[in-house]
């Protein structure tokens, strides 16, 4: 039996959300897309937003939630060619038995052709049985609106993810024993709110070893070696003690007495001095 070689993750793809409720904030697209997961029907959807925003991400967790067959066609590849395949594909019953998931990534950059080709497609007379489409783009300029009329529009809001990002960035970094969480402060500044961005730059902090930020205090010494002069026998004795509060004239341990703290030592002298003046106040008064 051959051992299994297990080959690392970057962190982005091993906190990727696997589930629909995984993802930080967006809360608005969460709340619909779980309700569309419960009762899923032939559909089209077009997510909206900034890179690093988990657009497919998503379109990845609603495939998984129904159980679906995956159909992904990345950025740049959205031909007409494409096209034609995969809708010749969710033709068939999925492996699964349940639905077909397309996933078309960067849909802002398809051909002219490729969009009237989906106008048909995603239209309800004649889209594919059992399909959902999922186009995601950071922009719809580019795109008719006829196209876009067949869509459900959700739009991932990046601002949406900036209250809920550093505790899930502190949490990760916990996790993977980065040091100083000061530095994540710098980290989410330069990655605004681009969930994918602040992971790699954390990778890369992890990666080189450098942890940014208020570095661990060196050890404090608490050798403190001193000396103290006998009170009763006038010899001096020492010790190390880093707190030590005993005057510098003191009782030694040579001498059978108990050492006192400097506090003592004021407190006894505050009750000799207020003993000795009563006791005169007695004697004048006789």
């Amino acid at each position: 039996m051959q051992a299994q070689i297990e080959f690392g993750q970057s962190l982005s793809e091993k906190y990727r959300p696997r589930t629909i409720a995984g993802f930080v904030g967006l809360e608005k697209p969460k709340k619909a897309l779980a309700a569309f997961c419960a009762r899923p029907f032939v559909s089209s959807w077009f997510f909206l937003g900034p890179t690093g925003t988990g657009k497919t991400s998503m379109a990845q967790a609603i495939a998984k939630a129904i159980k679906a067959e995956v159909h992904h066609i990345p950025s740049g590849n959205c031909t007409v060619e494409t096209i034609e395949e995969v809708i010749r594909m969710c033709h068939y019953v999925p492996l699964g038995g349940g639905w077909h998931v397309v996933i078309v990534d960067e849909a802002d950059k398809m051909s002219p052709a490729g969009q009237l080709l989906f106008l048909s497609k995603t239209d309800a007379t004649a889209a594919p049985p059992a399909t959902i489409f999922i186009f995601t783009a950071n922009d719809t300029r580019l795109l008719e609106p006829r196209f876009l009329s067949r869509c459900h529009l959700l739009t991932f809001d990046a601002s949406s993810t900036a209250a809920g990002l550093p505790r899930y960035l502190g949490r990760i970094s916990r996790a993977e024993g980065f040091l100083y969480p000061e530095s994540l402060t710098e980290m989410l500044e330069q990655s605004g709110s681009n969930v994918r961005d602040a992971l790699h730059r954390l990778e890369v902090e992890l990666l080189t070893g450098d942890r940014r930020g208020i570095p661990a205090p060196a050890p404090v010494s608490t050798e403190n070696r001193h000396s103290h002069n006998c009170e009763a026998c006038g010899k001096a004795w020492a010790h190390n003690e880093g707190e030590c509060a005993l005057p510098w004239r003191s009782t030694c341990p040579a001498c059978g007495g108990k050492p006192k703290t400097i506090y003592q030592a004021r407190a006894e002298k505050a009750v000799a001095t207020r003993t000795a003046n009563i006791r005169r106040q007695f004697r004048r008064a006789r």
